[in-house]
């Protein structure tokens, strides 16, 4: 998978190190719970790889524009904290590029379309059955996300990253349901014919879709461990990290 961004200005050239660059984690920020990427923002500083790390919303507080006005630093790395490319991803998109620092400024692709996302996700599942003592091969695993009437990148991505998953066999049985499109989450389970399920919210952050609204929606008798929104997994700041300075040294030798 891949963004849709194309990037109108190229980045400077910098070494592999990212040092002197400053990483910005930009969330959606629209009914967010927060506390998140802060939590994330914290691990990453500790690692000291970056000058600076700071935390944004697209349509909350701080806003993306405000803190890139307040960054100095020769480079800065912007990762969306969002599960797919899309009409948020171009907004975010649209943002860096009108802001007057946009030369300095790479753009990561969302972390959800990350190859890394699938390995999480598995990994997450693959604990709740050692939890519940279950058995994975015994096991329907359940991709549930956001979706989208409009636009069809939310599922083409939650079915990549299934596709992804099943390759393995690790699980008996793989399926995706959505919120705002079908299948629904009680539609899709029940196409599950495994003795248990564990079910994944991709969603990047706490919210009402992923906390509330999807175990309300499963709406079933069936013993089902809902793992909660994947956006909080600790595993998420290697991934995200990874991620950011792999597009640092993909992008510095285009430089001009």
């Amino acid at each position: 998978m891949s963004s849709t961004r194309s990037p109108s200005k190229k980045a400077p050239a910098t070494s592999a190190a990212t040092g002197a660059a400053t990483l910005v984690l930009c969330g959606h920020g629209t009914r967010g719970r927060g506390g998140v990427l802060e939590r994330h923002a914290a691990a990453i500083r500790a690692r000291t790889l970056f000058a600076d790390v700071r935390v944004c919303s697209l349509y909350g507080a701080p806003a993306l524009a405000t803190v890139l006005d307040q960054i100095s630093a020769p480079q800065v790395q912007v990762v969306p904290w969002l599960m797919c490319a899309g009409y948020t991803m171009d907004r975010l998109s649209e943002t860096v590029d009108a802001h007057p620092a946009a030369d300095r400024i790479v753009l990561s692709e969302p972390i959800g379309v990350l190859p890394g996302i699938a390995d999480l996700t598995s990994n997450i599942a693959a604990a709740a059955c050692r939890r519940r003592h279950w058995t994975p091969e015994e096991t329907g695993l359940l991709l549930i996300a956001h979706g989208s009437g409009r636009n069809p990148i939310s599922a083409e991505t939650t079915r990549w990253h299934a596709a992804r998953i099943a390759a393995t066999g690790r699980f008996g049985a793989i399926a995706t349901a959505f919120l705002d499109e079908p299948p629904s989450p009680a539609e899709a389970l029940a196409g599950l014919d495994t003795p248990n399920c564990v079910a994944v919210g991709l969603f990047a952050e706490r919210s009402l879709h992923g906390e509330e609204d999807v175990p309300r929606l499963l709406g079933t008798d069936r013993v089902v461990d809902y793992t909660g929104p994947i956006g909080t997994a600790p595993d998420l700041v290697d991934i995200s990290g990874a991620q950011a300075r792999a597009t640092r040294r993909r992008r510095a030798p285009d430089a001009a």
